[in-house]
């Protein structure tokens, strides 16, 4: 967008844009070092001045910093700066484009977090979302963005990897609702240890700062929210938790929780490792590397309709290759497949993506989420 200021989310999280930074940022509650800031712009209308993209602390511009000259695309980034975090501070994006007439379109902001103690992934969805049911429960995944659903599966994330899920937050923009709003983690199909209560008509940042979830390999987890009585709306745009690994694991998600259905005929879809909503037959438009080196392994894939005739094939690609990372979808077959035999090593100069290949058919597939364990330096 021309001669505008927008805010965009840190973490595991859809890349959803804000004019007002409170609906972006979240507070950061392990210490750490960000490092090695950069994105991709896909195209760019902007004609005359260059969009600057900086990191944000506490609302005030960090060291990151990097400058996407009129028209360009492609990949940018600081390899030089980084931004040093205490527990307790809020921490986002911010893209300024000066350019009158256009902008970039942007694909991903990401960059590098070394915990000070163990690894830590925030797992944070962004949205803009809106609950009007009256005594209502929904459930909404972990990471990338914020969508519920009212049967469980299409949100519950596998766990690869065993640690501790932990800072439940809630960030609410908007609340008219004239009953408690109770947010909850949940843990193989139960409720967890974590837990919030939003009031009536009350907002802001919302957070269980001192209970937490123990998760081992193979735990089911997601959030369940539910409402009160009354129809008025509440609106939530950020909300996720932590998750801290003593053994340098940690999850990409992406997911539609709503579902993203779609009756491609032999096409080749890429996604990206970690957001939602959005696909592409370009690669280069999903594809992102990792900053680091990892093994990837445990490619999970959630189908909630299926009326294909034909097998779905997703692989994990490397490079602008097939892995050995691979699920079959055979026709008509729902629910969670995933591959816990393959891993592949990634440098840390490796893209990464997922690739989704339908068979000869036009029937439609319902997707729900996309997800992947990596294992890196401790």
């Amino acid at each position: 967008t021309a001669s505008t200021t927008l805010f965009l989310p840190v973490g595991v999280a859809r890349i959803f844009a804000a004019t007002t930074e409170a609906n972006s940022y979240h507070t950061q509650r392990a210490a750490g070092v960000f490092s090695g800031m950069n994105c991709y712009i896909k195209s760019n209308t902007s004609v005359a001045l260059a969009t600057t993209v900086t990191f944000r602390k506490n609302t005030a511009d960090g060291s990151q910093t990097f400058s996407i000259g009129a028209g360009a695309t492609g990949e940018f980034s600081d390899t030089t700066n980084s931004d040093m975090v205490a527990a307790g501070d809020e921490v986002s994006y911010e893209m300024t484009n000066s350019d009158v007439v256009g902008g970039p379109s942007v694909h991903y902001v990401h960059c590098l977090f070394a915990a000070t103690t163990d690894t830590y992934t925030p797992l944070m969805a962004r949205n803009n979302a809106a609950l009007t049911a009256a005594s209502a429960t929904n459930f909404f995944p972990l990471g990338a963005q914020i969508n519920f659903a009212a049967v469980e599966a299409n949100t519950a994330l596998k766990s690869r990897a065993a640690g501790t899920l932990q800072h439940l937050y809630v960030y609410v923009s908007a609340n008219a609702r004239t009953t408690t709003t109770t947010v909850t983690s949940r843990k193989n199909a139960a409720d967890g240890n974590q837990t919030v209560s939003i009031g009536a008509t009350a907002t802001g940042i919302f957070e269980d700062t001192s209970n937490s979830d123990t998760i081992a390999v193979g735990d089911t987890v997601d959030l369940k929210v539910v409402t009160g009585t009354g129809t008025e709306t509440l609106t939530i745009q950020r909300m996720g938790c932590g998750f801290t690994s003593t053994a340098g694991q940690q999850h990409t998600v992406w997911n539609q929780a709503s579902g993203l259905a779609f009756s491609d005929n032999a096409v080749t879809n890429f996604f990206a490792v970690a957001g939602g909503i959005t696909r592409s037959t370009t690669e280069a438009d999903m594809r992102s590397y990792l900053k680091q080196a990892v093994t990837a392994s445990n490619l999970g894939v959630y189908i909630s309709a299926n009326a294909r005739t034909t097998t779905t094939v997703v692989t994990v690609r490397k490079a602008g290759a097939d892995t050995a990372i691979t699920v079959s979808i055979g026709a008509a077959a729902t629910g969670l497949f995933e591959d816990t035999t393959n891993s592949v090593a990634y440098t840390s100069t490796d893209y990464i993506c997922h690739q989704f290949v339908t068979g000869a058919s036009a029937e439609s597939i319902t997707l729900r989420f996309i997800s992947l364990h990596l294992s890196g330096p401790v």
